[in-house]
Parts: C-alpha cells; sequence; structure tokens
C-alpha cells in the first residue's frame, strides 16, 4: 500500500525514534504504528483496494502529522499493550476508512489513553448489545464496577436522552 498515509506514518516514525528513548519506549512507539500499518493493510485487502485516503495540502498533512504524533506519545505513555493495539487499529482503521476529523481522533486518543481497559470493552460491548460476551471482562466484576460508576464523568451513561452527571445545571 502506497499512500499519503505510509508517509505521514514514515515520517513521524523516525521523528519519534530519533528522540531519546528508553528501549521500551521504542517498543511501544514502533507496536502501535505496525498495529496501524497491519490494520490498514488488513482492511485494503479485505475490500480488495489499495488506498483510501489522500493528503490534498499542507494544512491536511500538518493535522494528519499531529495526529500521528499524539498517537505514538499516547502509546508511549500506555503501560498495557492491549491499549496500544487499540489504538493503533484505531489509527489504522480510520485513516482506511478516510474519517479524517483531526479533533475527533485527538479526543478519541486521549480518551483511550485515560480510560481502563475494561472501560474500553464495556463501551464496545454496550456498542455491540454484548455479542460474544467475554466473561473474564464482564461488568459482575467488582472493580469493574467500580470503573463504570468513573464512566459518569465522561459524559458515557444516558438515560432518556440526559447524560448522568454530578452537575445537575444541565
Amino acid at each position: 500500500v502506497k499512500s499519503s498515509t505510509q508517509s505521514i506514518i514514515s515520517n513521524c516514525y523516525d521523528d519519534i525514534t530519533h528522540r531519546q528513548l528508553s528501549s521500551r519506549e521504542a517498543q511501544k512507539h514502533n507496536s502501535v504504528f505496525e498495529i496501524a500499518i497491519r490494520t490498514f493493510i488488513d482492511c485494503a485487502h479485505n475490500d480488495n483496494v489499495e488506498s483510501m485516503f489522500i493528503i490534498s495540502d499542507d494544512a491536511q498533512y500538518e493535522y494528519a502529522y499531529e495526529v500521528a504524533e499524539h498517537l505514538s506519545m499516547e502509546a508511549i505513555r500506555q503501560s498495557e499493550q492491549k491499549k496500544i493495539d487499540i489504538l493503533g487499529r484505531f489509527y489504522g482503521k480510520q485513516f482506511y476508512e478516510g474519517r479524517m476529523n483531526w479533533q475527533d481522533m485527538h479526543q478519541v486518543i486521549a480518551m483511550t489513553g485515560e480510560l481502563s481497559y475494561r472501560q474500553i470493552i464495556l463501551i464496545k460491548l454496550i456498542c455491540e448489545r454484548f455479542s460474544g460476551m467475554d466473561q473474564e471482562s464482564y461488568i459482575s466484576n467488582p472493580s469493574a464496577c467500580v470503573e463504570i460508576n468513573r464512566l459518569l464523568d465522561y459524559g458515557i451513561w444516558r438515560r432518556e436522552g440526559a447524560a448522568f452527571s454530578t452537575d445537575n445545571s444541565n
């Protein structure tokens, strides 16, 4: 797959690897981009397409580069490989599908960094209506219940169109 996406990934990859990183940080950086590229290529292979996204101008390239750098820095900060995998798959799929809302991408990357793996799984399960449930991640785990309650702060829980929160002024 030859595209502007690879150019952005390659340039960001080179920039980050020239910084002074520990071997573990470099491994995380490499991992998130390898997963992103693999996801992008797998999507293209499944659809029999070479590329879905072309950078059209310098401003678009700069936005794309900023998201790539944010992705790398968030991956380096993470201590769980599972979350690095999620970040890489998200990034690769977003570029493949051409969903280039840069601020939304920044928000999802930041939120993924802040949420626990179990919270991410819970959001995924809720969105998929609990199909293919992994019993180890199920919400009956007492620790998961504490994490679920923290989702109120993020505005994830809603009832009858109104978000539950500690601020009742809305």
